[in-house]
Parts: C-alpha cells; structure tokens; sequence
C-alpha cells in the first residue's frame, strides 16, 4: 500500500531567526566545511533541517551553519514538542552521540554532577574523560550508560579524589608524550594509587628519570605491566603489584 504524506517543507534565508539549543552538540567545523564542498559540488545538503515550535535546531544545526555561510537558502519542518530527547534520537541514526555530548547536554539543563564535571575539566585544562577516570577509575560500559542516562551522580567523596588525582596528574605534565596511550597510562595509574599499590613520590621520579623508556602499553593488562617495570628501574627495592593489581580490579 501507498500514500502521499504531505509535509510543508519551508525555505529561508533569514538564518538568524533559527536558535541553537544549548544542550545540543558543539558545531563541527570538519562536518560543516563536508556540508560546504557538497553545496559547491553538487548544490545538494540532505533532507530538510527540523525544528520544534520555539524555532530551536532539533536536526540538522551542521546543515543551517553550512547553508548561512555560502547563502544558500535553508529548507526546514517545524515539528511541535520536540526536545533534548528527540535530538538525542534523531541525530542516532545519522552520526551518534558521544558520551561527552551528554555531558554537555545535561549540564545545560541544570544537572549539578554533570556541572561538576564540566567543571573540574575546566580548572584542570583536561578532558571530560581525566576527570571521570579520576573520579570513578572507571570509564566502563556500565559508567557510560549511567552518563547516558541522567542518573550519574558524584559523591563529595568523588569528587575529592579527582581533585587529588587531577592535581597529581599535573606532575606527569612534562613527561606525557612518552606516556601513551595518554588516558590508558592515567586510568591505571590512578587506579594504582586509589588501590594504594604505588608510592607516589617514588612513581613521579621513575617517571622523570625514565620516561622514554616507557613502553606504550595494547591494553590495560599491558599498561600495568609497563608501569610496574618503569617503576622498578634501576631501583634496590623492587616492587612487584601486577598480580594484586588485577586482583583488587576484579573484586571491584
């Protein structure tokens, strides 16, 4: 069975009446300047963008960019109620997202744990990933679902501790090229130091002195195994937490 739908598609080129919503994902130049190339080549961007009744991008805010700085006019559907959740859908089925953008996206709306986040990543110069490894050691399946979810709340606890984590991670500063993968070296570390497998006075040193003979680790198991031996060079007191390491990990 077919039907023709009727949908009233309109077109402008007035882009400011469009508004940006706060809690949608940041503006990609690199999707923007894809968009832009289609629009000289082919004179062609997709289907219409989407709108909801206060006139806010639900769909489509790479494309009205796109449109606005070559002067193209910009086609669009208004469709009522839609909110945060619709884009979250809509947008799934083109290019998902991250786990970062709900972050973004919940803390424009009020959510103090998602706040905090932004927050210390902000006051550390770091990434939303540093401070929930510092906070939870976890960035997981189970932990990122939580994000996704709205219900990811940091205890005063947790917070504490990525503060402490973020301020020993700045020691590492000057050393970091050598430490890659970059967030797999800290996940480890931080968790070593939360599990107190490490001195963390001794571990600063080692790194100063050795960092490039760091090997870069291929997983977790490799990167325990990496620190424990940049741990142990060339020191009288060898120091062996590969094994309880894993074990403290599984009774987590």
């Amino acid at each position: 069975m077919k039907r023709k739908v009727d949908i009233d598609i309109y077109e402008t080129n007035d882009y400011q009446w469009f508004k940006f919503a706060s809690w949608n994902r940041n503006i990609s130049r690199k999707k923007v300047d894809a968009l832009k190339h289609s629009l000289r080549e082919y004179g062609y961007i997709g289907s219409p963008i989407t709108i909801n009744e206060f006139r806010e991008v639900i769909d489509g805010q790479h494309r009205l960019v796109a449109c606005s700085e070559t002067g193209v006019m910009v086609q669009y559907i208004q469709i009522n109620g839609l909110n945060m959740e619709s884009a979250i859908t809509l947008n799934e089925s083109q290019s998902a997202w991250k786990w970062t953008d709900y972050v973004n996206a919940y803390a424009d709306i009020g959510n103090k744990n998602y706040q905090i986040l932004l927050d210390l990543a902000k006051e550390y110069d770091t990434t939303l990933q540093s401070v929930v490894i510092a906070s939870t050691l976890s960035t997981s399946k189970a932990c990122v679902r939580r994000i996704k979810s709205g219900d990811f709340k940091l205890s005063n606890e947790e917070v504490q501790r990525a503060r402490e984590m973020l301020e020993y991670r700045k020691l590492f500063e000057p050393y970091k090229a050598y430490l890659i993968p970059e967030e797999r070296f800290f996940t480890v570390l931080f968790r070593l130091v939360a599990f107190g497998l490490i001195d963390k006075d001794r571990m600063v040193e080692q790194v100063q002195k050795h960092a490039t003979k760091y090997r870069a680790g291929t997983s977790l198991d490799d990167t325990v195994q990496n620190i424990n031996d940049l741990y142990n060079i060339n020191s009288r007191s060898k120091a062996y937490f590969v094994d309880k390491y894993r074990q403290m990990e599984e009774a987590k």
